[in-house]
């Protein structure tokens, strides 16, 4: 890996991208928004023969990687960006890493090599994963009551669906969403008093 000047609030994101995981995905950018931070994703990364270079690239100027392991049965992508994750902090060890799941104790059983990192439970609830993002990310400065956490949530869903629903996407998983809810997110922090 490079030596590779990194930005202190982007947040490299590695998650499922299935129909099932369509409301923790969109709590999970709202929430990195709210918190101020910049979620980054492999959706901003072009096809193509050098797309694992643009991949590991982005990942470098991350200080921080998410990885949600829930649903890891068939395909590997998750676990392999959490690996690049993992050499990548070996190399740098300001990178930090996060590790969700769904269940408590299943990575000890899956992966025994990352004990170190407990993972942070959601149990496939977007409200608990929103609580468990403000436990990593909510910075002292800024008072929030979950009320509001939950006001945000409720309203960055109901901006979004149109946005879903004018483009039929369906499938939430394309740059063009994944931009819209970091917009939308920006839009909905500010208008509560959220976001300076």
């Amino acid at each position: 890996m490079r030596s590779t000047r990194f930005h202190a609030d982007w947040v490299f994101l590695n998650f499922p991208f299935d129909v099932r995981y369509r409301d923790l995905y969109v709590a999970l950018v709202s929430g990195l928004v709210l918190f101020g931070l910049k979620p980054k994703c492999v959706l901003e990364v072009s096809d193509g023969k050098a797309r694992l270079d643009r991949l590991i690239r982005l990942l470098e100027k991350c200080k921080y990687s998410i990885h949600d392991l829930s649903r890891t049965t068939g395909r590997h992508n998750m676990p392999f960006e959490l690996g690049l994750a993992r050499m990548l902090q070996h190399h740098r060890p300001s990178h930090q890493i996060f590790v969700l799941d769904d269940q408590p104790y299943r990575l000890d059983k899956t992966c025994s090599d990352m004990k170190a990192f407990d993972p942070l439970v959601h149990g496939n609830d977007p409200e608990s994963l929103l609580e468990a993002l403000e436990n990593k990310f909510h910075r002292s400065e800024r008072s929030l009551k979950w009320k509001q956490v939950k006001a945000f949530h409720g309203a960055v869903k109901q901006a979004l669906e149109p946005e879903l629903r004018d483009r039929k996407a369906h499938d939430p998983y394309s740059s063009t969403i994944f931009k819209s809810i970091i917009e939308v997110s920006a839009v909905a922090a500010e208008s509560i008093g959220l976001l300076r």
